[in-house]
C-alpha cells in the first residue's frame, strides 16, 4: 500500500503547488 501511497501523495502535492503557482502568478 506505501508503494503506492508515497508516490500518489509526492504526484498530489507536486500538482497542488503547480495549481497554486499558476494561480497567484498567471501567464499571460
Amino acid at each position: 500500500m506505501n508503494r503506492f501511497l508515497l508516490p500518489l501523495s509526492i504526484f498530489v502535492v507536486v500538482v497542488g503547488f503547480l495549481g497554486i503557482g499558476l494561480t497567484l502568478n498567471p501567464r499571460e
